[in-house]
């Protein structure tokens, strides 16, 4: 399988999504931290609180929109995550915008996601476009533009160190089922989306979303049966950003 980013065109929908696409527009529900992802030009980015926001290291630093408000980035505040002493960096950064939003601070998850364990996937990268079969798999096409959406997936596989040019991010990934209902599929530019879990009744931010993975001659720019979404294991480095946001994120 073929490993790629999501970061690299302009224009994009939220997530592949097996969903009416205004229900997959909307907001599923209160205190479950969608608000909190918005996009930075034609990726995705997750605002942490007290003007500090987390997304992928390909994806770097820049003007957030939130529900159609600007945020400019603030210059100089960039700061690419190093990971464990010894070990390459991971794919993941934060940076500070002001004036910040007024949002409530986002709580991080303290422990890795658990195989089976179901996500709600929030993105603004490219939608589900028409239908097709490849392979004897289903799927869809990704189609623009860049809208917010919603949709969920469950843990299929955690404990994925995934290696690219100088760095190494510890991961968990979904799979990808065309007919199930909500079911989500990362796309080209969900690089930044965010992971929610729901623990003891609250939802914490588990995962970023860094790259996906696709079959070998899988046509370009579809989601089909089987593909997978990486996230980046924030359990792995909640340290590390509490250290750099202070109080932003809540301990």
């Amino acid at each position: 399988m073929a490993t790629a980013l999501l970061a690299l065109a302009p224009g994009a929908r939220a997530l592949v999504v097996e969903a009416d696409p205004a229900e997959a527009e909307g907001v599923p529900g209160a205190g479950l931290g969608v608000e909190h992802v918005g996009k930075i030009g034609g990726t995705t980015g997750v605002y942490l609180g007290e003007g500090w926001v987390l997304t992928a290291g390909h994806v770097g630093a820049g003007e957030l929109w939130l529900d159609g408000a600007k945020y400019p980035a603030v210059a100089g505040s960039w700061a690419p995550l190093r990971g464990s002493e010894g070990a390459s960096p991971p794919d993941l950064g934060v940076f500070r915008v002001s004036p910040p939003p007024a949002l409530p601070p986002l709580r991080i998850a303290h422990r890795a996601p658990t195989l089976g364990e179901p996500l709600l996937l929030v993105a603004c990268g490219h939608g589900r476009g028409e239908r097709l079969e490849w392979d004897g798999r289903a799927g869809f096409r990704w189609a623009p533009p860049n809208v917010r959406r919603w949709g969920t997936n469950r843990v299929a596989a955690v404990g994925i160190d995934v290696p690219r040019p100088g760095m190494s991010t510890r991961v968990f990934a979904t799979l990808f089922s065309a007919g199930a209902r909500q079911e989500a599929q990362a796309a080209l530019g969900d690089s930044g989306g965010a992971g929610f879990v729901r623990r003891r009744g609250s939802w914490l931010l588990a995962g970023i979303m860094v790259s996906v993975v696709a079959f070998p001659g899988q046509p370009p720019q579809t989601a089909v049966d089987g593909n997978a979404t990486h996230l980046a294991d924030l359990s792995h480095y909640r340290a590390e950003i509490l250290a750099i946001v202070g109080g932003a994120a809540p301990r």
